[in-house]
């Protein structure tokens, strides 16, 4: 604590004194050079001072001082310490140098401000490239006179310092002048003022400032930087005296917004100076109202929009709400012009509608009889297509037949005569097989026994080369370890020489000093002789017994090595041992696995050879099976097609039905109840109604026509439950002729409700079983609508429908089940696919058994082929192993240490132990005699004063550089016998292994030779057993394929008689159908030709069967189909009626029409002025969003970093930036309120001055750490701090100059202590000057700087020490 209260005063008086050169100097003129001697001598004293007293407990040991002329030896001083203050020089200036170490200045107390933002030990921050003010050049602007330079300014933190009145803020004015400010903020009224003016001389004609740009790249953490080639920027203002003023660029003339841009592009802004804080604009952020009360004012809210950047969005804001107004009014005029045309449609309303619904009725009447004429046709055009399709099926049925009976009858000679020439071949070339596998065997073998002698020798052979390697690389080694101690040695001569050449210079320079000092210093010099003398005999003494434990440790060293080699030569005999003892582990395993496979196949074979057989025997059966349901399948597939589009109508309402939109919809009828399956055609055939769709009321019935029209799915019947009239009594069980049994009865209804749906669609209807039964109830004494089992039907009026191969089946199930088509209808369908699954299925499982058994088969011989080869493999690696056991056992007895080396070891462990006990035991008896001559060296030195001790130092840090040499050169020359000795030994051994390797290449040649011999002679034999088994293969597979043939062309002989009678039949009655069915459709299509529907618009409002059209509509296939003939006709009637009784006036629908079309157009001008309001709408809406998340986003970052620095700054404290209006941040602004530490929450502007600072600062800090500039310019900030919290704020800027400049006016010392560089401003003869001090020295820690650390990086240039 003393010390540190020792340095404060001191660098306080130091300032004290310079800042009264500065203000006397106007009264006693000095050179410039005399000023900064004075600054740099004021502020050395003070760091002189605390040295000295520090210097007073150093270690004697460090300070020892030997004088050349009295022969006394002494160790290096330690490197001298640089001097307080650095000038910045335009050449380096050499450092005082000190002989004695002396404690440095402590570092500065670390605050929590100077640890914020560091980076971690090692993680070293990268370069960063940033612009900086290298100096400013003023010429006669204010009060400097003439040319002067400012600067150069430091890459970080830069303080101007000098007594008030200056010129000081005159340096702030000058870059508010470079950077456009008017002259009213430099304190003068006009521009022409600004130019200097003294009483006595010219005033000159104008003023210029230059402002020094260039970019660096900077490195953190360390005052090196590079400057980037190139990027100087030299920015100058012109004033003259007529208040005109001019801009230029690197002497190009440019524009003050040219200007702007440049330097915005390069990080500083211009326009917002948010980089310039003046003097007092520290406190005005504290006297900010929340939001300004005008436009033009400034408040908080303002301040911060502008740094975030949101504040461009204002004038776009307001630009597109009055774009907004504009479209509202627009709309609202077009759509009282929409509303004045609506008022008249609705009028025509009423009397078009009674016009459109009698047109309706016609193209009504004339829709239903194109679907019923449509209807005809499609029934006719199936029944031709049918016709035709099964016509055309039939008879290229016939040919096909005809030709394959053919084929079959000349080919089925010819398979058989090829399938025996086949059978003979593939048992010949199975014995060729066998005997090429035997003699593959028999080389095989022998290629086995040549493999194992080759691995035998390639592992010696790589054992070999491995030593040889080794060999050459510790050759090599030794060879370069020479070569470098030779140039070691050549090196160290050099530079002894050089010091010799020093010492004799230095030595001289001492002995002129101790000359002069000779009266002071000789009794000292005297006793310190005498003692040396006593001291040489101890130092001789120890000299001797170091050399001889150096030479003990030599030899100790060698015996050891010796044994390592021996111990690792061992370890490797014992894993050479071990890998070969797992490859034979390897080798038998497999072994056993082959052994274990090879029982597997031969049990497995036997096993599989049985179900093929069996296998063969059931896919005959299969395939019988799946052809008679394929011409089951056949004849359903029709049935299955017709029922396609009702399924699509049916799928979609019962969706719809499942989301709850259709109400009462029950489904199909025919899904609605069960029969037996034995009336399933019966049914199918008499009563068509069951694919009708049932529903509860008309209601229902009018939304599925509706859904269905939308959809374009297709049409429907609908059953309307509570529409139906059906006298309960006729559903009760009656009696009936020959108790033929009612079709009604044998239903069976899911729900009692829907019993009336299946009477009104089925009747009276009874079912015979045959068409005999059939006629005599339909024609007895009653008329009775009948239908037989199997689907012929005899109606009420005499008419009868039958015949035909196909009959209608699968309208309705035995089951009740919730699929949409009937299960019964797909059963064929589904027993031919499970007839042909099971067909695949087992013809593969068997095609993989045959190939899994022909597998295996093959497997057998080659597995036979790898135990014999693994016999012999085996075999060699157990003769590996027992050389290898005989290898480790050679080198375990090599190893065993020798009893004499053994001895040795003791006795050089014996005698190093002596030698060291007798050194340390001679060093503790002369230490009082060192210790002695210590302090005579000490006396003497006190006596001769600083210059004795200066050239002392020098002198005996020349020698020390001298026993250094002689030390290295020792080493060196050691270094370079030991080097030679191994290179030769090295050599020795690669000759050895060189002879070795040759023989066994000789012989591992032979042994390739032969090997290629044997292998080229086994790829021969597998080349022809490979070809022998792919043709073999071959013809075993044209065996099988002609056996197959053979079978098929005597199964279609069988069957070919029997189908061409049933073909023949069938074409015979597909052509009588075909001719009936044309003669009925050119009648109705004629019909159809004659309608013509009425052209009107659609009616949205009104719920109709179909999208009315000026075209009649085009029935699908499907739609035609599915009409009812039987409704239509009855509809038809209906509206027949109805037209009759109805007579309106047709020409209303004119008028209407053309009312109607302005009404589109205007609504349509509505809808495009309605869409551009909503874009515009938009536009301000995202601006809005755009500027709040914007505005939001950074008044969270600086809240956050506001709250960090003022807590940084108070040491404990809290601050935040809160909205007044929460919901909309613009509209009542931001307040600042701050908890000084142990106070309570307050606005800032109820703070004290200081507290209004700090909370200000911190704000400013904040906004720096979320928008960062590379330069910060700031003007007597301090002024209302106390000496705590100056020392913070410095702190924290010296902080934040990691990767900014700043340059801070201040008259605090706290301040300017801990900047890098100090600018001194002065005035002398009415005039002001400056200079410029390096304050980097500093801040060094304690100790002398040390010789070893690297040099900074240069700067781009030197720049010059003064402006």
């Amino acid at each position: 604590m003393k010390k540190g209260k020792k340095k404060t005063l001191g660098l306080a008086q130091a300032y004290r004194g310079y800042m009264y050169f500065f203000s006397h100097r106007a009264q006693a003129p000095c050179s410039l050079l005399s000023a900064r001697t004075y600054l740099v001598t004021c502020t050395a004293r003070v760091i002189t001072r605390g040295n000295c007293m520090r210097s007073r407990v150093g270690s004697l040991h460090s300070k020892r001082v030997v004088m050349e002329r009295v022969g006394v030896d002494r160790r290096p001083p330690p490197t001298p310490a640089r001097s307080p203050l650095k000038p910045v020089a335009q050449t380096p200036l050499r450092p005082h140098a000190t002989p004695f170490k002396t404690p440095g200045r402590r570092p500065p107390p670390v605050t929590p401000a100077r640890t914020l933002g560091r980076t971690p030990a090692g993680q070293p921050s990268p370069p960063v490239r940033r612009l900086v003010i290298h100096k400013l050049v003023l010429q006669d602007f204010k009060s400097y006179a003439g040319r002067q330079e400012i600067g150069p300014f430091h890459k970080s933190f830069s303080s101007i310092v000098g007594p008030n009145g200056s010129g000081k803020s005159n340096v702030i004015d000058a870059l508010l002048f470079v950077f456009g400010w008017r002259a009213n903020k430099m304190r003068q009224g006009r521009l022409g003022d600004l130019i200097h003016n003294r009483d006595g001389a010219n005033p000159p004609s104008q003023c210029v400032v230059e402002v020094w740009f260039r970019e660096i790249i900077d490195y953190p953490d360390s005052d090196d930087f590079d400057v980037v080639p190139d990027s100087q920027l030299v920015l100058k203002r012109f004033a003259q005296r007529n208040n005109t003023s001019q801009y230029t660029l690197n002497d190009k003339r440019s524009s003050f917004t040219e200007i702007t841009d440049l330097l915005r592009h390069r990080g500083i802004d211009l326009d917002h100076k948010r980089f310039l804080i003046l003097q007092g604009e520290v406190e005005s952020i504290a006297q900010m109202p929340p939001k300004g009360k005008t436009e033009h004012e400034e408040g908080l809210l303002e301040y911060l929009e502008d740094l975030i950047g949101t504040s461009d969005y204002k004038t776009p804001i307001e630009e597109h709400a009055k774009a907004v107004d504009a479209a509202n009014e627009a709309r609202n005029e077009k759509m009282n012009r929409l509303k004045i045309v609506q008022r008249e449609l609705e009028g025509l309303e009423p009397r078009r509608k009674e016009a459109e619904l009698f047109l309706r009725d016609q193209n009504d009447l004339m829709r239903l009889q194109s679907r019923l004429w449509q209807a005809h046709m499609w029934d006719c055009r199936t029944l031709m297509a049918h016709a035709a399709g099964s016509l055309v099926s039939v008879q290229q049925r016939i040919e096909a037949e005809e030709a394959k009976h053919t084929e079959a009858e000349s080919g089925l000679t010819s398979v058989r005569e090829q399938h025996k020439a086949q059978a003979e071949a593939c048992a010949q070339m199975e014995q060729q097989a066998r005997e090429l596998t035997r003699e593959m065997e028999k080389t095989e073998k022998h290629g086995v026994e040549l493999n194992a002698r080759q691995k035998m020798l390639s592992g010696k052979r790589k054992k070999l080369a491995n030593a040889l390697s080794e060999a050459k690389s510790a050759a090599s080694e030794a060879r370069a370890s020479a070569s470098t101690a030779a140039e070691t040695i050549a090196t160290v001569q050099r530079e002894q020489s050089l010091h010799e050449s020093a010492l004799a210079k230095e030595e001289s320079a001492l002995e002129s000093v101790c000359e002069r000092l000779r009266h002071k210093t000789q009794g000292f010099s005297d006793k310190i002789e005498q003692k040396q003398k006593e001291l040489a005999p101890w130092t001789a003494k120890i000299n001797e017994h170091q050399s001889a434990r150096d030479v003990v440790s030599h030899e100790r060293e060698w015996l050891l090595s010796h044994n390592d080699e021996a111990m690792q030569r061992v370890e490797d005999a014992r894993a050479s041992l071990a890998d070969v003892q797992r490859h034979l582990q390897v080798q038998t395993e497999e072994k056993e696995s082959l052994l274990y496979e090879q029982r597997t196949i031969l049990d497995t074979v036997d096993e599989d050879r049985a179900r093929v057989s069996s296998m063969q025997e059931e896919e005959e059966t299969l395939r019988k099976k799946f052809n008679q349901a394929r011409r089951a399948a056949e004849d359903a597939r029709h049935a299955m097609e017709s029922n396609k589009s009702r399924g699509e109508v049916l799928s979609s309402l019962i969706r719809q039905a499942e989301l709850g939109l259709l109400m009462g919809f029950h489904g199909r009828l025919g899904s609605l109840g069960t029969i037996h399956p034995r009336y399933d055609i019966a049914i199918s055939t008499a009563c068509p109604g069951l694919n009708n769709l049932v529903v509860e009321d008309v209601t229902t019935g009018q939304q599925c026509i509706e859904h269905l029209r939308k959809h374009k799915l297709g049409r429907a019947n609908f059953i309307l439950l509570k529409s139906l009239q059906v006298n309960p009594k006729s559903m009760t069980p009656i009696a009936t002729p020959e108790n033929a049994p009612r079709l009604f009865d044998l239903v069976t209804p899911k729900d009692p409700r829907f019993a009336s749906a299946f009477y009104h669609q089925l009747g009276d209807t009874l079912v015979a079983r045959d068409l005999a039964q059939a006629n005599r109830i339909a024609y007895g004494a009653k008329r009775w609508r009948v239908v037989t089992e199997d689907g012929q039907l005899i109606d009420k009026s005499g008419t009868m429908s039958g015949g035909g191969t196909r009959v209608i089946r699968g309208a309705m199930s035995s089951k009740l089940s919730a699929e949409v088509s009937p299960e019964q209808a797909a059963r064929l369908e589904k027993e031919l696919g499970i007839a042909q699954g099971s067909l695949q299925s087992h013809s593969q499982s068997m095609s993989q058994l045959t190939t899994l058994l022909q597998k295996n088969e093959a497997r057998l011989p080659d597995i036979e082929r790898q135990l014999t080869m693994l016999d012999m493999e085996i075999q060699a690696t157990t003769q590996r192993v027992s050389e290898a056991e005989d290898r480790l056992h050679e080198a375990q007895t090599q190893s065993e240490p020798d009893q004499e080396d053994v001895r040795r070891m003791k006795e050089l462990d014996q005698q190093w132990k002596y030698h060291d006990e007798q050194i340390t035991m001679l060093k503790d008896k002369s230490a009082v005699i060192e210790q002695a001559i210590s302090q005579l060296e000490e006396d003497i030195l006190e006596a001769g004063g600083v210059a004795l001790r200066t050239q002392q130092s020098k002198v005996q840090g020349v020698k020390d550089m001298i026993s250094l040499c002689t030390e290295r050169l020792s080493k060196a020359e050691e270094q370079h016998a030991r080097a030679q000795s191994d290179h030769r030994r090295h050599e020795k051994i690669q000759g050895t292994s060189e002879a070795q390797l040759e023989t066994l290449d000789e012989e591992l040649q032979s042994m390739s030779e032969s090997q290629n011999a044997q292998a080229s002679q086994v790829a021969t034999l597998r080349q022809q057993f490979d070809d022998l088994q792919i043709e073999l293969e071959d013809r075993a597979d044209a065996r099988n394929q002609l056996q197959a043939e053979l079978d098929g062309h005597e199964s279609t002989l069988r069957a070919f008689r029997a189908l061409m009678m049933d073909l023949t039949q069938q074409r015979e009655d597909h052509e009588k159908a075909k001719t009936e069915s044309e003669r009925q459709l050119a009648h109705w299509t004629a019909k159809h030709a004659s309608l013509a529907l009425h052209p009107l618009s659609n009616d949205e409002g009104e719920c109709v069967k179909e999208e009315d059209t000026d075209e009649l509509p085009e029935l699908s296939e499907d739609d035609a189909r599915s009409v009812d003939k039987t409704h239509i006709q009855a509809d038809m009637a209906r509206l027949e009626e109805r037209l009759a009784a109805n007579q309106v006036n047709l020409d209303v629908l004119e008028e209407f029409r053309n009312v109607e079309e302005a009404f589109l157009s205007r609504a349509k001008d509505l809808e495009q002025t309605t869409e551009q309001r909503d874009k515009a709408q938009q536009r301000f809406e995202a601006l809005r969003k755009e500027r709040l998340d914007r505005f939001m986003e950074g008044f969270s970052q600086i809240s956050l970093k506001l709250k960090e620095m003022y807590q940084t700054i108070t040491l404990g404290g809290n601050a935040e930036l809160e909205l007044v209006d929460s919901l909309d941040p613009f509209s009542e602004g931001i307040v600042f309120s701050v908890m000084p530490p142990k106070k309570t929450w307050k606005n800032i502007s109820y703070l004290s001055g200081g507290e209004k600072t700090l909370s200000s600062l911190a704000l400013v800090f904040a906004l720096h750490a979320y928008k960062p500039t590379p330069l910060y310019v700031m003007d007597e900030i301090d002024a209302a701090l106390d000496f705590r919290n100056v020392s913070i704020i410095a702190n924290i800027i010296k902080e934040r100059t990691r990767g900014a400049q700043f340059v801070v006016i201040s008259l605090r010392n706290n301040m300017f202590e801990l900047s890098s560089r100090l600018v001194g401003v002065y005035k002398t003869a009415h005039c002001t000057k400056s200079l410029t001090i390096d304050n980097t020295d500093l801040h060094k820690s304690e100790g002398p700087s040390s010789t070893s650390g690297s040099p900074s990086k240069p700067l781009g240039h030197k720049p010059a020490l003064f402006g």
